[in-house]
């Protein structure tokens, strides 16, 4: 995965992508699910620290994002639809 930024342009290891993707996942589910990220770290056993959470939630999780991939969930499903 590569990753750009105004500043400089770096390669993630796939250690990161996977360890960012998880990270990810958790704080869309403490979102949709309303829980809050204290929540899901207080209850959860995956290793992850509210601070590494927050830290995702506050770089990667924006509504610009949000919008993106759920206008690419929408037009995948409707693809899938009208294709049969």
């Amino acid at each position: 995965m590569r990753a750009a930024s105004a500043r400089a342009e770096t390669v993630v290891s796939p250690a990161c992508h996977v360890a960012l993707q998880r990270r990810l996942l958790l704080a869309l589910f403490a979102l949709g699910a309303n829980m809050g990220i204290r929540a899901i770290v207080a209850n959860g056993e995956h290793g992850e620290t509210e601070a590494a959470l927050r830290h995702v939630r506050r770089h990667f999780i924006t509504v610009d994002n949000l919008r993106a991939a759920v206008t690419r969930l929408v037009n995948g499903t409707f693809a899938t639809r009208d294709a049969t």
